[in-house]
């Protein structure tokens, strides 16, 4: 999937207008018509402005986009590298973790420091690990 792609879905997803976009944005309808047709690509500050329209985060607008779905050192927000590189915590962080930790943002804020990313995947996996003793799915 391309950037104008997932943006259309997006936009469809949630009723919108390329118009109403384009207002909630204060990009010109022309040039989000040109992002979703591919006939030019936006800059990453661009994307934050689109994300904020659509009323998503910025890593929710760019998931499942080609070349973009992969966790690369520069697509980690700070700190989270740290974390996930940690030795102790290497073999407990998996790509699912990744994911669903990437997929926080509470009010536009997420964790900035190693620390932070430590205390949020500490505090979710106590609050999504399934009980031991209870058959899975049950």
């Amino acid at each position: 999937m391309t950037v104008g792609q997932r943006v259309r879905e997006i936009r469809k997803q949630r009723g919108l207008t390329l118009k109403e976009v384009a207002e909630a944005t204060g990009l010109s309808l022309t040039y989000l018509s040109d992002v979703e047709r591919e006939r030019t690509q936006p800059s990453l500050k661009t994307l934050q402005r689109i994300a904020g329209g659509l009323n998503v985060t910025t890593t929710d607008l760019m998931r499942g986009v080609a070349n973009l779905g992969e966790e690369t050192e520069e697509a980690l927000p700070p700190g989270l590298r740290e974390f996930i590189e940690d030795p102790y915590w290497k073999g407990q962080v998996n790509s699912e973790w990744i994911e669903t930790l990437m997929r926080v943002d509470y009010r536009g804020k997420r964790p900035e420091t190693m620390e932070g990313w430590r205390q949020l995947f500490l505090t979710l996996q106590g609050i999504i690990k399934e009980p031991k003793d209870q058959p899975k799915g049950g």
